[in-house]
């Protein structure tokens, strides 16, 4: 019992140092940014990255340094991060939205065309947390109406309470499909960012196939498969092609 004891009390010590430890390198990181040493405080960042931290406070971080180093590309990978992990990341979405304007003209402009493109793209003005906590709430407003129009006595407000029931169901319908359509969305592409500017867009996995294009550095693709040294690819108007590892990082 005693060396059980021993065993926990090490093993909680060991974590609460490492979280101590990781905490003093991003204030270190941070005064370092403060400092407008950004290249010493991307090697503090870059640390803690390597260590395994997880964080969206990290990850903004990490894309406001490397936009301070006017690179561009690795500042809209890091401000996706970002909102991967916490999409209410309000800072973060304004920092992606300006690094991408500063790109203006670089960045290759693509509509998504498929239904279920069209479908996110609606949607995604809000996160799936965000639509589930709104499908939640119209279904809590259903489950009162519904009460209201149990126990009233009056006529009108029967009628009243009745046809909003109806309205916070469909309310609540639309807010579920579209958590749902986002989350399925998300879940099925793996998403990446081209972090090399000119990145040779391919219609097969070699050197000598033909060029479809070239992709300018903070084009965000999909990954569909890997081979070798290539990844397949899916643009946003649904054109698929390789690209060589080398010129871009997956997202998740």
């Amino acid at each position: 019992m005693n060396k059980f004891i021993f065993i926990l009390v090490l093993f909680t010590s060991t974590i609460w140092a490492k979280e101590v430890d990781s905490a003093e390198k991003f204030k270190k990181a941070n005064t370092l940014y403060e400092q407008k040493q950004y290249s010493e405080a991307l090697k503090e960042y870059e640390s803690l990255e390597r260590e395994g931290v997880q964080s969206d406070n990290l990850y903004y971080n990490m894309g406001n340094t490397y936009y301070k180093l006017h690179e561009v590309g690795s500042a809209i990978y890091y401000y996706e991060k970002a909102l991967l992990i916490n999409p209410e990341l309000k800072e973060a979405s304004v920092n992606l939205k300006f690094a991408q304007k500063s790109l203006e003209g670089k960045i290759t402009k693509i509509q998504k065309l498929e239904s279920k493109d069209i479908i996110y793209q609606s949607f995604n003005f809000l996160s799936f947390n965000q639509w589930a906590k709104v499908a939640t709430i119209f279904a809590f407003l259903s489950l009162a109406l519904f009460i209201l129009y149990y126990l009233s006595t009056q006529s009108l407000l029967k009628r009243i309470s009745f046809a909003s029931i109806f309205v916070c169901v469909a309310a609540m319908l639309i807010s579920s499909y579209a958590a749902y359509s986002t989350k399925d969305y998300e879940d099925t592409y793996n998403p990446a960012i081209v972090l090399e500017d000119n990145a040779v867009f391919k219609d097969e996995a070699k050197n000598s196939a033909k060029t479809i294009m070239e992709l300018k550095e903070g084009t965000k693709v999909y990954i569909l498969e890997e081979k070798a040294l290539w990844f397949k690819v899916k643009l946003e108007n649904q054109e698929i092609g390789w690209l060589l590892k080398t010129s871009l990082r997956p997202l998740k």
